[in-house]
């Protein structure tokens, strides 16, 4: 166990939208600010931890016996394994290069052979693996938010 890494989030409401129904509409753009002077350590500790593109890769086909087969193939030919030692930061916001991520990304780039919806959100690269990876200072990862104004 290790920690705590400590960060201060800011958040700005921006795209409000004011509506007849007495509601607000709106994205929240967040930002991560590390507080080295009130963490045990630098971003540069590393940490020993599970493969969560593995165990997540794994748990999304549970159930489907040809699927199970065809990632239980794929893990086996990419030596994946169930642990990965990597930095606090490349865990949290820089990510790490990751196979199964970037054929996951690979296949997500066929989808833009298809007519979307204006509204519908930019694609975001996930090629890597991290918890809040390419998520500091965007607003697209919280969705579009809607709160009842009081009047």
């Amino acid at each position: 166990e290790k920690g705590p890494y400590t960060f201060r989030e800011v958040e700005k409401k921006v795209n409000l939208v004011w509506h007849d129904d007495g509601t607000v509409s709106y994205k929240r753009v967040k930002f991560w600010y590390f507080e080295r002077d009130k963490s045990v350590g630098p971003l540069t500790d590393v940490v020993t931890t599970i493969n969560v593109p593995v165990v997540g890769s794994a748990e999304f086909v549970r159930g489907d016996f040809f699927l199970e087969w065809g990632i239980s193939d794929m893990l086996s030919t990419i030596q994946a394994t169930i642990f990965v030692k990597r930095t606090v930061g490349e865990l949290l916001f820089e990510g790490y290069a990751d196979t199964i991520m970037e054929i996951a990304d690979s296949l997500n780039e066929d989808e833009d052979d298809f007519d979307f919806d204006e509204e519908e959100q930019e694609k975001v690269k996930m090629d890597k693996f991290g918890w809040f990876y390419q998520r500091n200072g965007t607003n697209w990862s919280d969705g579009d938010l809607v709160m009842h104004t009081g009047k």
